[in-house]
């Protein structure tokens, strides 16, 4: 026996959508005019490009469909999209609308990129541009150690290390350090790939 389908409230169906063609219409009209700003050159599409993200998570909070969401914007913004996780754009959201929202906060700080701790705390570029270097330093023993010409006789990575820190103008720890942290990981993804090979 087959099970009865859930009774719907028919007049709050209703409601529900006439509601969301008002959120539609009120962002058509928002997108709009932001467009005719970005044109006389009023509004950079930087603050447009947070406005919509932040907005297009809020409005799928509400209920709007992707389909609907996209309907309204301008032509002007093409038709090319890319989906990513809404948790993400929640994030952007909560960080845009707290430095829009506020006269005195900077947009580093309200976006936890830059110091709320004050000296001491690196702010997150710095921790990327570490990171960044450290991975560099972790290529370049990868290099020393795996060149063709030493493959029967390589050299010991406490020289390696002493070659790499020489040439980048570090020290012989933070390159050991940085090989230790990253080199695992490079190592794997070379050896996946058939760069280095195993006996």
């Amino acid at each position: 026996m087959k099970g009865r389908p859930p009774k719907l409230d028919l007049e709050k169906l209703k409601l529900s959508k006439e509601d969301a063609d008002v959120n539609l219409e009120a962002l058509k009209s928002r997108w709009e005019q932001y467009e005719k700003l970005r044109k006389n050159g009023k509004m950079p599409t930087s603050f447009i490009a947070l406005e919509a993200m932040s907005v297009v998570a809020a409005a799928t909070e509400q209920g709007l469909s992707e389909e609907q969401i996209q309907s309204s914007f301008p032509k002007e913004w093409g038709t090319e999209t890319f989906n990513i996780p809404v948790s993400f754009l929640n994030v952007i959201r909560d960080c845009w609308f707290r430095y829009r929202d506020s006269e005195t906060l900077l947009m580093g700080r309200a976006f936890g990129i830059d110091s709320l701790k004050g000296q001491g705390f690196h702010p997150v570029k710095s921790k990327i541009s570490t990171v960044d270097r450290h991975r560099k330093y972790a290529h370049r023993v990868i290099q020393e150690y795996y060149v063709p010409d030493q493959q029967d006789n390589p050299l010991p990575l406490i020289d390696v290390y002493a070659n790499v820190a020489a040439d980048l103008n570090t020290s012989i720890g933070t390159v050991k350090t940085a090989y230790l942290k990253y080199g695992p990981k490079i190592k794997a993804g070379l050896k996946e790939k058939g760069i280095i090979l195993e006996k």
